[in-house]
């Protein structure tokens, strides 16, 4: 006997003032990368949260200490909240990556420093989803996020 897992995504909701939204529309100042799912902490039917990302600085290359700074000189759509993703953040960016048009391919930066070598943080590859430790001194994409 297979067992099979089944997700269902939802695509696009209904946004401020009756705004339908989807997932690679410009919104709140950045780009929806990710719709909270039924059955996650936050979910409302009526009133969509979920991840953007930050048009601004998108795949700029950069080091890691210069991608923390970056973070926080953000203020697209003039929020102050954007930040480095942590990488399960990222990972949603990645697996909705076909939806968001200004993503180049490569590693990207989380938040995390590494756990195994503390010259280290964690990045996700582009290509491929996998997460691994990288110098901070090594120059990567970066993106920003904000939850809404």
């Amino acid at each position: 006997m297979k067992t099979f897992l089944l997700s269902i995504f939802v695509f696009s909701v209904v946004g401020v003032a009756g705004q339908k939204i989807k997932l690679g529309d410009e919104y709140l100042g950045g780009v929806v990368a990710y719709l909270l799912q039924p059955g996650e902490l936050g979910y409302e039917k009526k009133h969509p949260h979920g991840l953007l990302i930050a048009k601004s600085n998108t795949g700029k290359m950069v080091k890691w200490e210069e991608a923390a700074n970056l973070s926080k000189e953000v203020r697209d759509g003039g929020f102050d909240d954007w930040r480095l993703p942590v990488k399960d953040d990222l990972l949603k960016v990645f697996n909705n990556r076909t939806f968001i048009s200004n993503l180049p391919l490569g590693n990207y930066w989380t938040s995390q420093l590494s756990k195994e070598d503390e010259k280290g943080a964690y990045v996700i590859n582009f290509y491929n989803g996998y997460s691994y430790t990288e110098y901070r001194e090594t120059t990567v994409h970066v993106c920003f996020v904000r939850k809404f």
